[in-house]
């Protein structure tokens, strides 16, 4: 394979698996990358990850860990 054909592996297989074009991929990349400059800059807070809302993110370890921290 190429240098290219293995990017674009990379790219489809490992980056943003859950959108299919790669301009969705990018603009998903240019607002995470507007959020990052935004939490540096003090304009917007951190992610609360004790929120129900970002459950589904945390892996399934981290959230089994945090129960049993909390219930000991």
């Amino acid at each position: 394979m190429s240098d290219i054909e293995i990017g674009r592996f990379f790219i489809e297989k490992h980056i943003f698996v859950n959108v299919n074009t790669n301009q969705d991929k990018f603009n998903s990349f240019c607002i995470m990358i507007e959020k990052l400059y935004a939490v540096v800059a003090g304009e917007c807070e951190f992610d609360n990850l004790d929120s129900p809302a970002n459950h589904e993110v945390l892996l399934s370890g981290h959230l089994y860990g945090a129960l049993m921290a909390e219930k000991l």
